[in-house]
């Protein structure tokens, strides 16, 4: 649980804050900011901070919901949501991975795709 602070929250909830990791082969990972709210009852609430663009590319980026303009946290909607901490930590980093890996093993098909939207 490295990289995550547990902080205590209301109504029995706990909510972490820390880095998802993304692994790269012989560099250091990236990091992308993100909150877990573990519910004592329901399913968690995953939020990342500012997702990178490659991951908005995945087929899977439709499933991260703005919380209100003009920020940068979103939400992520869950099809089978997770109810704990650590598998939602564990799916949420295996997503990221999982669409880090299809932008460079595809480079070719999202290049134009990549390059519009860093230039706005």
């Amino acid at each position: 649980m490295t990289d995550w602070a547990l902080e205590s929250g209301q109504n029995g909830n706990r909510i972490f804050d820390g880095h998802f990791r993304i692994r790269r082969w012989l560099r250091r990972p990236l990091l992308v900011g993100g909150r877990i709210v573990e519910k004592s009852t329901l399913p968690t609430d995953v939020y990342l901070y500012d997702p990178p663009i490659f991951l908005r590319l995945h087929k899977h980026g439709g499933c991260f919901q703005l919380l209100e303009p003009q920020s940068q946290w979103f939400l992520m909607h869950w099809e089978k949501p997770a109810v704990d901490f650590e598998r939602s930590r564990a799916h949420v980093e295996g997503l990221l991975n999982d669409a880090y890996r299809l932008i460079w093993r595809h480079p070719l098909r999202y290049a134009k795709i990549l390059y519009r939207n860093l230039r706005t």
